[in-house]
């Protein structure tokens, strides 16, 4: 089932338009072009496997898109006419990797949903374009097992990072480096089991960090030395047997 223009014609002034749990399976190029003052698409819960490449041309006015619980496996090229989107939802879909430059046309999106795929790498570049808005990242309930250098180096005014329930076991000691914009950052459910002591260096501002229910036996002394503005730790349900890395 596809989603025809004619269906919208005349439809001037809407503004928002859900959609969900239908059974949609492509977003066409004329699926929306007579509603161009649309501001919010919520199509959640259909069978979308196909977004083809100007389905959103010309639909300046579009600030959210929620297209979680669906079956895309590729961001395409439908994505790059998405010049003033705010708030890009792809949770629960089929995802597997996000490549260089995937968002370098959404110059204004501060708030991007990626949980729920089976993402376990992205590439150099991946945020190009997002360095100075992305503001909200959720990357939980992927397939990471470990955090690389590259990742997150471009993301400077990222305030939140969601990495919980990955397979994460280690951590390049870089990875945050540059993000001293970072609030909270969550890196529970996963397999860290050792956590190099310059990792959080960078994060001055940071007010909370989750490691709940990882696998940690021994936390560093320097580990959380630079982060002054911490609220709320949380170190539940680990194996901690020494609260400080002895290093006599």
């Amino acid at each position: 089932f596809n989603i025809h223009s004619v269906v919208f014609e005349n439809l001037n002034n809407l503004i928002n338009l859900a959609l969900d749990f239908n059974n949609i399976s492509t977003i066409t190029n004329s699926s929306f072009k007579n509603i161009q003052k649309l501001r919010t698409i919520t199509l959640k819960s259909n069978n979308i496997i196909q977004i083809e490449a100007d389905a959103f041309k010309n639909l300046s006015s579009l600030r959210i898109i929620s297209i979680d619980r669906n079956k895309i496996i590729y961001f395409n090229e439908g994505l790059e006419n998405l010049h003033d989107i705010h708030i890009l939802n792809f949770a629960s879909n089929e995802i597997k990797e996000l490549k260089s430059g995937q968002f370098k046309n959404s110059r204004n999106l501060y708030r991007l949903i990626l949980k729920g795929n089976f993402i376990s790498n992205m590439e150099n570049q991946t945020f190009n374009g997002l360095e100075l808005i992305l503001k909200y990242l959720d990357l939980s309930e992927n397939k990471f097992y470990t955090i690389k250098e590259h990742y997150f180096s471009q993301l400077f005014r990222l305030q939140t990072l969601i990495l919980s329930h990955n397979l994460i076991s280690s951590i390049d000691h870089k990875s945050f480096g540059r993000m001293r914009h970072l609030l909270n950052l969550d890196l529970s459910n996963n397999c860290i089991f050792q956590i190099h002591m310059n990792t959080f260096t960078a994060l001055i501002k940071l007010n909370v960090i989750n490691l709940d229910r990882n696998i940690l036996k021994t936390i560093d002394r320097n580990l959380f030395q630079r982060l002054s503005e911490l609220r709320s730790l949380h170190l539940s349900d680990n194996r901690l047997e020494r609260f400080f890395l002895d290093r006599n």
